[in-house]
C-alpha cells in the first residue's frame, strides 16, 4: 500500500473574544491535524483534533456556524514559498455542514449563486464526515480535488461565527512520509495577508 502521511502539531493558538452574548466557552483551537494520502484507493483522509467538541450546527443571524473550518486546496503540487490566492483551486467547506449534514467540495470560482456557497464556486461533490468526541475525520476521493499523484498543498482555516480563529499551511508528499507545516498564532488571517498579499480576498469571501 502506497500511503503518504502528513502530521502537523499546532505550536500556538489565537484566542479572541466573542461578543455574541452567548455563554462563554473555550475558543476553538486545532491541537493537531493530518492528511493521509492513499494512492491505492485514490483518497485522502483528513483529520483534525480540536481542543473541544466543535458545534457545526448552531448558527447566528447571518447563518454563520458557531464553529467551522475550511481547506483551501492547491492541487498542482508543492510550493516551498506557500500558497498564493491565484493558485487556489478547490475548497473543502465545513461552513455548509449545517445545511446538508455533509461536507461539500467546491471550485474556488466562478461564484455560485447558491446563497450557501459563501461566494465560492460550484459544488464538485460532497462526502460524509465522522466526529468522535473532538476528533473530526473526512475521507475525500482525490478526484474531487483533481489530484492523482498525492502531491498537493493546502491551508486549513478554522473560525467561530465567521471570525478568524487561525490557520495552518501544509503540504502532502508521497512516500517517504514528510512533515511540513506552519502556524501563525498571533494575528490569524491578518498575518497571513501581510505575508502573502495575493490572499487578501480570503477573509472577506471565506466567512
Amino acid at each position: 500500500m502506497n500511503i503518504s502521511t502528513l502530521k502537523t502539531t499546532v505550536i500556538g493558538s489565537l484566542l479572541f473574544g466573542l461578543t455574541s452574548g452567548l455563554p462563554a466557552e473555550a475558543a476553538l483551537m486545532v491541537l493537531s491535524q493530518s492528511a493521509e494520502v492513499n494512492l491505492d484507493s485514490s483518497s485522502v483522509l483528513f483529520q483534525i483534533e480540536f481542543n473541544r467538541v466543535p458545534d457545526f450546527f448552531t448558527t447566528d443571524e447571518y447563518d454563520r456556524p458557531a464553529d467551522s473550518f475550511q481547506y483551501f486546496i492547491d492541487a498542482d503540487g508543492l510550493r516551498n514559498t506557500g500558497i498564493s490566492y491565484s493558485n487556489l483551486e478547490y475548497l473543502i467547506r465545513g461552513d455548509e455542514i449545517h445545511v446538508g449534514g455533509d461536507v461539500r467540495i467546491r471550485n474556488i470560482s466562478p461564484p455560485d449563486p447558491d446563497l450557501s456557497s459563501g461566494g465560492w464556486g460550484s459544488i464538485r461533490g460532497s462526502v460524509p464526515y465522522t466526529l468522535s468526541g473532538n476528533v473530526f475525520s473526512l475521507l475525500v476521493p482525490l478526484q474531487l480535488i483533481d489530484d492523482s499523484d498525492g502531491k498537493f498543498s493546502y491551508i486549513l482555516m478554522w473560525t467561530e461565527y465567521g471570525g478568524a480563529g487561525g490557520f495552518i499551511y501544509a503540504e502532502a508528499v508521497p512516500e517517504p512520509a514528510t512533515v511540513f507545516g506552519s502556524f501563525m498564532a498571533l494575528g490569524g488571517l491578518a498575518a497571513f495577508q501581510r505575508k502573502n498579499k495575493q490572499l487578501k480576498g480570503l477573509r472577506s469571501r471565506g466567512r
